[in-house]
């Protein structure tokens, strides 16, 4: 079936091209023949704008369709088509829609693809481990491996910093990190071990933020415990990874064990601790261990004495002779300036550390007849330096056996610390406990508590954005929305069919004003569908009546109301025009429009109605939760009789004092340049006489109450001192009429 979705679809024909589109991409995978990629074109332009507005199963039917391994490309378009919004390189045809950023849009998308999905785990458990222990196929035998251009695609969008490049704004580099560990935690391990990509990837992910990075990867499951570093760390990452990346991860490992060395331990202070790093660096190799890195005075000597001792004869002798090279060069400096002498120390240190690794007959052998021995030795002996002489005494009379006669009190202080070499043997059991990395560390550390910590936020962020975007009150008894056909609304066009359609059935229209609030503030970004049938909205809105009695009708008919003139503020001389001109309206359906009004200026201004009223007696049932009001205390009563009267204080909370992370959220005033619309129409309708018979003073002081409110959030705007003005007047007017205010 074909779908136009260029020209005012209806939703159901809308959420049915999701899912043919879905159907036909999988049947494509699995039968593995090509298919026109128009499809998925269309969803990057056209769905993925609305899917702020899309029920919950349609959006997670957009996560699978960006999620499926062969079709890695699909998501790649996504990420550039954003990117090039950013860069208004494709914007012009979605400017006539909004006024905002529309790429936020699909960042969010991008954000919700990430915390919901599990495509990241779910790629490199069918594409990357090896079904055989042996690790000999790279890919194993799964049915949907990549090929090389599809992995450097995938690398460069999650360990590449693509995905984190373009949602940094909304998420931090910890939680991105959280996201990828949370992935590598979800591999299914016991198919084998993983191929050399892995490895890749692991790296890529510890070289977004290596500082970070390390502490979420390391300390917060690699290293918790010796089984996840022997069958998940070494197996699955390190093993059959290639030899450049088996030493870039090597680095960092020994960078995380000096930062855990010198913040964690005193000098007199080691316990089992040199135990658990020869574990380590035995089981990483030290082979791969630079010796310019491991030998430099930021890592801490314990570490530096563990791996020379773990190091094979071959590779010991290399790093002597390395040592000695070192030892050489520092003294050539002709600038005394240049001269290093603390590590000249060091050097010294590791020099005699190494030496005692080796039997006498190596280091009389071997040792002592290298030229780079005698030579460094020789030209050690001519530098003016006291010091460089007696630390070249120690290292050559220990390479001679002593035979070298030379008197001096001059002791070098080399480290010894005790080593159990029985983890060594392949048949050795070794019980190393990793919590002894951090015995002296004052943390409780659990494997899930990242994961775990993770997800609670994630499920926050959702809980905040369901209620910012939805800004309704859900009874605990309502059925399942999400079963509900209504769900499936999509477009305001639909939802006023639906209004038209239910008119007289009250359990319908509960569901479609809570539907309207969620489907009305999903569209801010389509500024111009909202305008297009704003008039017809509000006034289906405000002559609905309650016949049935639904219990909470006012505040869900006002909270719509509201979500109107917050996307379409200029909407405000409609809704002036409907209170004003309408003759037939009873009088609930006026104060709500004074509500609707009252409340819509202070959103509009970033000032929310946090705790209104702070009533002597129990609140009543009409309560609106405005889209800004998060939480379970951000109610407004409609009381009118206790906000008029006196029984109750009215409390504002302005938005510009709230914080996001930490730093005051600066909110945009938008009420300050419609003041005229909101206050000018309602003015001239008193000043024209109002007269609602019996109900004349109730109405009347609901009324001059959001006159008030309007007026209080006029300072500061261009008309601000004629509204005073006329304010005045009304008051006066007011008074004159006896009725029971004071100004």
């Amino acid at each position: 079936m074909k779908y136009n979705l260029k020209n005012g679809p209806s939703s159901k024909e809308f959420l049915e091209f999701i899912e043919e589109t879905l159907r036909n991409i999988k049947k494509t995978e699995i039968q593995r023949v090509s298919t026109s990629d128009e499809d998925v074109l269309i969803i990057i332009k056209y769905v993925i704008p609305h899917t702020a507005s899309l029920p919950h199963k349609y959006k997670m039917y957009l996560v699978e369709i960006f999620s499926l391994p062969k079709k890695v490309q699909y998501l790649s378009q996504l990420l550039e088509y954003t990117k090039a919004l950013d860069t208004n390189a494709i914007i012009q045809e979605n400017r006539k829609t909004s006024d905002a950023n529309v790429s936020d849009i699909y960042k969010k998308f991008l954000l919700f693809f990430l915390q919901r999905g599990q495509y990241l785990s779910q790629v490199l458990t069918e594409n990357f481990l090896c079904v055989k222990k042996d690790g000999k196929s790279p890919f194993g035998n799964s049915k949907n491996n990549f090929n090389k251009f599809e992995i450097k695609i995938f690398q460069s969008l999650y360990f590449g910093s693509k995905f984190y490049n373009l949602l940094s704004k909304m998420i931090t580099i910890d939680d991105y990190l959280k996201i990828l560990l949370k992935s590598f935690q979800k591999l299914d391990y016991t198919l084998g071990s993983g191929s050399k990509y892995l490895g890749e990837f692991f790296c890529d992910a510890i070289k977004l933020n290596p500082v970070h990075a390390m502490d979420i990867f390391f300390e917060h499951w690699i290293f918790l415990k010796a089984e996840t570093f022997d069958n998940i760390f070494l197996d699955i990452f390190y093993k059959n990874c290639d030899i450049l990346h088996k030493k870039i991860l090597f680095k960092y490992i020994i960078k995380y064990l000096n930062k855990l060395n010198v913040q964690l331990y005193s000098d007199d202070y080691h316990g089992n601790i040199p135990n658990v790093i020869a574990y380590i660096i035995h089981k990483l190799n030290p082979e791969y261990g630079e010796f310019s890195a491991m030998i430099n005075t930021d890592v801490n000597i314990l570490i530096q004495y563990v791996y020379i001792r773990v190091l094979p004869p071959v590779w010991l002798k290399r790093l002597i002779n390395y040592l000695f090279t070192q030892w050489n060069n520092n003294v050539e400096k002709k600038n005394d300036k240049d001269f290093n002498e603390e590590y000249d120390i060091r050097v010294s240190k590791l020099l005699i550390v190494a030496l005692k690794c080796l039997n006498n007959d190596q280091i009389s052998n071997e040792i002592s007849v290298l030229p780079i021995f005698l030579n460094t030795v020789t030209h050690r002996l001519e530098h003016y330096h006291k010091g460089v002489i007696e630390r070249t005494m120690c290292v050559a009379k220990l390479c001679t056996m002593n035979l070298l006669e030379y008197k001096s009190d001059f002791i070098l202080d080399v480290p010894s610390y005790e080593i159990d070499f029985g983890f060594c043997s392949k048949d050795a059991v070794c019980d190393i406990d990793f919590e002894q990395l951090y015995e002296t560390k004052n943390i409780d550390i659990r494997e899930n508590s990242i994961g775990n910590n993770l997800e609670k936020k994630f499920q926050n962020m959702e809980i905040t954005r369901v209620n910012r975007e939805r800004a309704i009150i859900v009874d605990s008894d309502d059925e399942d929305e999400d079963e509900d056909e209504l769900q499936d609304i999509v477009f305001v066009k639909d939802l006023l069919g639906y209004f038209l359609e239910h008119i007289k059935d009250g359990y319908v229209i509960e569901k479609l004003l809570r539907k309207s609030t969620e489907l009305i503030r999903s569209k801010r970004n389509f500024v111009g569908e909202v305008n297009y049938y704003a008039d017809e909205l509000l006034e289906t809105l405000v002559k609905l009546t309650n016949e049935l009695e639904i219990k909470n009708f006012e505040q869900l008919r006002v909270n719509a109301i509201i979500s109107v003139i917050d996307v379409v503020p200029d909407k405000i001389l409609k809704l002036n025009e409907i209170l004003l001109t309408e003759q037939e309206l009873s009088l609930q359906q006026r104060m709500s429009i004074l509500t609707a009004i009252g409340l819509s200026a202070m959103e509009l201004s970033g000032v929310n109605a946090q705790n209104m009223v702070e009533n002597k007696k129990a609140q009543g049932d009409l309560i609106v939760n405005n889209d800004d009001c998060v939480g379970d205390n951000d109610v407004v009563s409609l009381d009118n009789n206790n906000i008029i009267r006196g029984e109750g204080k009215v409390i504002w909370k302005s938005k510009k004092l709230e914080t996001v992370n930490g730093k005051r959220a600066v909110v945009k005033n938008r009420f300050l340049t419609r003041t005229n619309k909101f206050f000018q129409p309602l003015a001239n309708g008193w000043l024209n006489g109002i007269d609602m018979g019996t109900f004349d003073v109730i109405f009347k002081l609901q009324y001059l109450e959001t006159l008030r409110i309007i007026v209080s959030l006029s300072t500061g705007s261009s008309g601000y001192e004629d509204i005073k003005e006329m304010m005045i007047i009304i008051m006066e007017d007011a008074v004159r009429q006896k009725l029971p205010v004071t100004f």
